[in-house]
């Protein structure tokens, strides 16, 4: 069974994490449903609170393609007792579009919840263990501690590579300030945020760690601890 997140890699890093958590609020929604014996659009959630999370309506659009989610026309009037909805089929979307997740898109995010997870393990900060420093070959796209691979990229990741590049340049420094251009349609603390999930993720060996400095201007890096 293929993961919710094999998918989100189509999109870019700055809004997959966005888009994930989008499938699975639908996919919580869904459940609600099922558990109270009621018809899943009797749950179907509104564009407004997909909006609100910060999904676009490209990405809305994207997922209704891709047949993760289906959307439908609210047209429920003041004081009416039940949910009524009008089924396009298209991926015209208005402030009454509303949105259920597909049992495709259930599947994947089922999947999801059963993949093993890593073991957090304990941690030891840049500044107290100079000994170990992750290695970067943008060439090969290659990220290494002690000759271990960490992360290869085999696609590119601009955001993730040029953070880490940035890393290489100074020395490994304990803190970087956000070295991310700007862009005008993504708040640069939600797309930074997003780069660091990404460089969190999937890592052959979990021994490196992200995070940002709590000001959402910059990031630290952090050396795992193999527990004992």
């Amino acid at each position: 069974m293929q993961e919710l997140r094999l998918w989100l890699k189509e999109l870019p890093e700055e809004v997959s994490e966005t888009v994930e958590q989008g499938v699975k609020m639908l996919a919580r929604a869904r459940d609600y449903a099922r558990g109270t014996n009621h018809d899943e659009w009797d749950f179907a959630v509104e564009i407004e609170r997909l909006r609100a999370i910060g999904l676009t309506e490209c990405e809305l659009r994207w997922l209704i393609c891709k047949g993760l989610v289906a959307t439908a026309l609210e047209t429920s009037e003041s004081g009416q007792v039940d949910r009524s909805f009008e089924h396009s089929g298209g991926i015209r979307l208005g402030d009454r579009s509303c949105f259920v997740v597909t049992e495709f898109g259930s599947s994947l995010v089922e999947a999801h919840a059963r993949a093993p997870q890593l073991v957090d393990v304990p941690l030891v900060s840049a500044a107290r263990s100079r000994a170990a420093k992750p290695e970067w070959n943008p060439s090969s796209r290659l990220l290494q501690l002690d000759g271990r691979v960490i992360k290869h990229f085999r696609v590119p990741a601009k955001n993730q590579e040029r953070i880490l590049s940035c890393f290489a340049e100074e020395g490994w420094p304990e803190h970087i300030l956000d070295p991310l251009p700007p862009l005008p349609s993504i708040e640069p603390k939600r797309r930074l945020q997003s780069a660091i999930m990404c460089l969190n993720r999937n890592q052959r060996l979990p021994l490196l760690r992200f995070r940002g400095d709590g000001n959402g201007t910059g990031l630290l890096w952090e050396l795992r601890r193999a527990a004992s």
